[in-house]
């Protein structure tokens, strides 16, 4: 006999308000776990604008995806080739119930039908990303198997193994951080080094121009590559020629260790951090770990330019409070890698951060979780993934200003930041980018009801007037 494990929803007008509201969120001061809310079956809201992993597979220049399950699980990721205009990289494997049945027809089948889709192709491509679903790990299938034979009839053709299984999320790697490794798992190992080249890894977008890293890394002569600047397949090859490998997105920490040990490329991490100190140690950091791989010397004073950055991104922050005020502002996690951080510092500068669509906290964030929840406990958290959340309200009593898409559907609000990931920005100059936007946001309204529709924010879309 079925039990119910969570609340029943309430169908009394009257009620349903209040009874939503302690299931949905919580003052922060309630909160004594890293997972704030009970997890259970999950709500996904009309934001689309997160990368997934076909978007991350096509960063691969002249890479094939290829997917293999049930129609349900693979109609999500169709509409997203389709949505980038790439269905000439993309095809599919459809198992059908009949094929679960017997678990020895898995593997000819999908080895089978992975031959045709590379002989049906104009020309074979010169890799290949293979997503299994959940159902090959529950039935056993032998993926390494169907690799070696797939290796042994096509040399030329580079096969990646990916997954898209979400029973796997809380388990080691999820699937886009698994994709997002696996990008680089295309690579062969380099028999020499470019000095002067300093690699990212992990960015969906190019690195701006403004960017922190960017100038210091420019400061040194070096030629800083990532994988969005790659079109040939021949060309990515030479990314492996990096001296040193920098990452900013959290979620890219299981490409650390196979730049390390494939391919004997240092790898340094610099967090996306708000707290502008950090940033500064951090910056420094780097700059003395250049200087030692580098060959001229460099005469800039470091210091005078991180006061300057300081100094100017605390100028942004004051100039856009006194545009914004008091105005409350809502953060969702999918906007930012660290929210809670990102409330302190505008909490620090006068802002009044009201809301934080979050449904845990990550270790980075923990310590600005607490400062947030002693120092601001009327803050409200708010669930971004239970259930219960198709029946909150899509309104607020007061004018607001959300960071990110989740939070601009949940709150109704037209006034956001259009933001995903951080969006490459990193350090003083993405402080000083947010605080513009901060400003655009409270005086123009937005179009989220185009624009979070739009899968891959930054990337290609056929979305809303044709490719863009």
């Amino acid at each position: 006999m079925l039990r119910r494990i969570t609340p029943s929803p309430i169908d009394d007008n009257e009620n349903k308000e209040n009874s939503m509201e302690l299931i949905t969120h919580k003052k922060i001061t309630s909160i004594e776990k890293k997972h704030f809310f009970h997890k259970g079956l999950e709500y996904a809201s009309p934001a689309r604008g997160h990368w997934n992993i076909v978007h991350i597979g096509m960063l691969v220049p002249g890479c094939h995806q290829i997917y293999i399950g049930g129609l349900g699980c693979i109609y999500g990721v169709v509409l997203t080739a389709a949505e980038m205009n790439a269905m000439d990289r993309y095809s599919s494997v459809i198992v059908t119930e009949n094929d679960i049945l017997d678990a020895r027809r898995m593997e000819p089948l999908i080895y089978n039908g992975i031959i045709e889709i590379l002989e049906r192709l104009p020309s074979l491509p010169p890799a290949v990303l293979v997503f299994p679903t959940c159902m090959h790990r529950f039935m056993g299938t032998d993926m390494n198997v169907i690799y070696k034979r797939l290796r042994k009839k096509y040399p030329s053709i580079d096969f990646v193994d990916c997954y898209m299984d979400p029973i796997m999320d809380d388990r080691g790697l999820n699937s886009e951080q698994y994709c997002r490794r696996q990008v680089y798992a295309f690579l062969h190992p380099s028999t020499t080094v470019d000095k002067k080249q300093i690699g990212i890894i992990g960015n969906d977008l190019s690195i701006p121009e403004d960017s922190d890293i960017r100038y210091i890394i420019n400061q040194f002569g070096f030629d800083m590559k990532d994988i969005t600047q790659y079109k040939d397949y021949t060309d990515y090859q030479t990314f492996a020629r990096s001296s040193l490998m920098l990452y900013t997105n959290p979620n890219v920490y299981g490409a650390k260790a196979l730049f390390e040990h494939k391919h004997n490329i240092p790898v340094k991490y610099l967090p996306e951090t708000f707290d502008m100190d950090q940033i500064e140690i951090e910056l420094r950091q780097i700059y003395n770990y250049l200087a030692v791989l580098s060959d001229t010397h460099n005469t800039e004073d470091i210091e005078d330019w991180l006061s300057s950055s300081h100094k100017s991104s605390e100028d942004s922050l004051k100039h856009a409070y006194s545009i914004v005020g008091d105005v409350p502002i809502a953060i969702d996690y999918q906007a930012v890698f660290r929210p809670f951080e990102l409330a302190k510092l505008l909490t620090m500068y006068g802002f009044k951060v009201s809301r934080i669509y979050a449904d845990f906290t990550s270790d980075e964030d923990i310590d600005a979780f607490n400062w947030i929840k002693n120092n601001v406990p009327d803050l409200d958290v708010y669930s971004a993934e239970k259930a219960d959340m198709r029946y909150a309200p899509r309104s607020t009593a007061t004018h607001m200003i959300a960071i990110g898409q989740l939070a601009a559907y949940l709150t109704g609000t037209k006034h956001y930041v259009n933001l995903i990931a951080n969006d490459t920005r990193w350090g003083f100059s993405g402080i000083r980018r947010l605080s513009q936007e901060l400003e655009a946001a409270f005086i123009k309204e937005g179009n989220p009801e185009q624009e979070i529709i739009q899968k891959g924010l930054g990337g290609v879309s056929c979305i809303g007037g044709g490719c863009i």
